[in-house]
């Protein structure tokens, strides 16, 4: 999906961010100025390779702003 640039309002401030949609559903919501997450996405652990020697990062990160039910 493309990502969307827009204007927010964060505790009272304005913020220029960026709409990062992911295949997964998730929505990254990052800070345009620094690229520090404003929305956060906690690291949670994820399934590993079935397959051997098939290894994976023990996590991945999960945003609290997503598209799954």
């Amino acid at each position: 999906a493309q990502p969307t640039l827009a204007d927010i309002t964060v505790n009272g401030q304005k913020v220029p961010v960026i709409y990062a949609p992911a295949k997964t559903g998730n929505i990254f919501v990052l800070d345009r100025r620094n690229g520090e997450l404003v929305v956060p996405a906690p690291e949670k652990p994820v399934p590993q390779g079935a397959a051997k020697g098939d290894y994976v990062t023990p996590t991945q990160p999960f945003s609290e702003l997503s598209f799954r039910p």
